[in-house]
């Protein structure tokens, strides 16, 4: 018996420091704050006549029209949870045909976070990036700011889900 035990002991001790010390010490970012912006719209026409862009070309023009935040907590350095939020204004471009389009659209989620760098064990190759996977419900506010459909609410739910690249400030 004693025997067993100093072999279980022996062997215990040898499996832990064989490990990397990373995944057992809190060497992660618990919180993590995100910031976004981007272009949201939709790329076929949303009604006849109103459209966000040229109609004639797969992704239309571009334009900076989306704001987000995002608050994440990780519970381990490969999974986590986020409460992100943000504010799209879908407008037309002058240069196109359509008829006014204008729409307000204020969103708030809840997500599941997995970090997908370390979950494959890559960030030693990819150094300050990564990329988190992520994905939950979400609730939206939209309102149209032209039209007859002015100043009306509509309040929308989903799920969503998402890849995220990431580059490490700090």
């Amino acid at each position: 018996m004693k025997k067993l035990i100093t072999t279980i002991f022996i062997c215990s001790s040898f499996l832990i420091t064989a490990q990397d010390a990373s995944v057992y010490t809190d060497e992660y970012n618990k919180w993590s704050l995100e910031l976004n912006t981007g272009q949201g719209k939709g790329i076929k026409p949303y009604a006849e006549g109103y459209f966000g862009s040229n109609p004639n070309k797969v992704f239309g023009d571009m334009m900076l029209n989306h704001y987000g935040l995002g608050v994440r907590y990780m519970f381990s350095p490969k999974f986590g949870i986020m409460l992100d939020g943000g504010y799209t204004n879908v407008r037309n471009f002058g240069s196109t045909e359509s008829l006014h389009l204008e729409l307000d659209n204020i969103r708030i989620g809840f997500q599941g976070v997995i970090n997908a760098t370390r979950l494959l064990n890559l960030q030693e190759k990819l150094g300050r990036f990564g990329m988190l996977f992520h994905g939950g419900i979400q609730v939206a506010h939209m309102t149209p700011q032209m039209g007859p459909n002015e100043g009306r609410n509509e309040w929308n739910g989903g799920v969503m889900f998402g890849f995220t690249p990431e580059l490490r400030l700090t």
